[in-house]
């Protein structure tokens, strides 16, 4: 029997990079996944091939995350999705992946586009955590994707409206774990650093880029090349969805 096998996850921008390596994952270790999409519907269903050719279960279901009404839709569709198939609405694992970036600079950016921002990556992570709270097992989980950003400092005058959004999700996962911890549910965040998905093509494509971020891992670890220390061990590589 898989790790997962019988358990319900919700993965929030799961149609592409970073969302869907983990979506494939949880539905190879068995659980049935949601595969929440904002817009690319053909991105969706793609995934959902991807994992039912394999013999797993997931089904696409969209909403906008800055709406605070699309989310309630959301969830009023998935109890019904859930409890079709699976006799229950209840769920296992949250996966807050979702997120946006802007390329407005902080010196430039307008109030919506800071708004938009902070209701996709904040307010759209909040809402979604509010309404699955209800849902979720004991034995449960809630895992928050944050970024290296939050906590490092980046030599561009886009990134800072970014990882306000970012840290945002770091003090509010300490508070659900304080919280939810008596309900053996527990809450975590992970904090990948550049990952090469379509939210960061941009930054990739900048002469050197990838070589700088190398150089600032212990390993000087480079992204095409198998470079290691003499003498030392070849390290498993994780790769970039998306």
């Amino acid at each position: 029997m898989r790790e997962l096998e019988n358990k319900v996850a919700l993965v929030t921008g799961a149609s592409r990079g970073i969302g869907r390596g983990i979506t494939e994952a949880l539905a190879a270790d068995g659980a049935m996944v949601i595969v929440h999409f904002g817009r690319n519907s053909e991105a969706a269903a793609e995934t959902v091939a991807a994992i039912t050719s394999r013999g797993g279960a997931a089904f696409p279901l969209q909403a906008d995350l800055a709406s605070a009404e699309d989310i309630e839709r959301f969830f009023l569709v998935l109890d019904e999705q859930l409890t079709m198939q699976k006799g229950t609405n209840r769920l296992d694992i949250l996966v807050n992946n979702a997120g946006i970036a802007s390329s407005a600079s902080y010196r430039e950016m307008s109030a919506a586009q800071f708004d938009h921002l902070f209701a996709v990556n904040v307010r759209g992570a909040f809402l979604m955590t509010q309404a699955a709270i209800g849902r979720i097992r004991a034995g449960g989980r809630i895992i928050n994707i944050s970024s290296l950003a939050s906590r490092h400092a980046a030599p561009s005058p886009m990134v800072p409206p970014y990882s306000m959004t970012k840290a945002a999700l770091d003090a509010f996962t300490l508070g659900l774990a304080q919280d939810l911890g008596p309900l053996n549910i527990t809450a975590n965040v992970l904090a990948p650093g550049p990952v090469g998905t379509d939210i960061n093509s941009q930054f990739f494509s900048k002469p050197g880029m990838r070589i700088g971020i190398d150089e600032q891992t212990a390993l000087r670890h480079r992204h095409g090349g198998g470079h290691r220390k003499p003498g030392a061990l070849p390290m498993p590589r994780a790769g970039a969805s998306g």
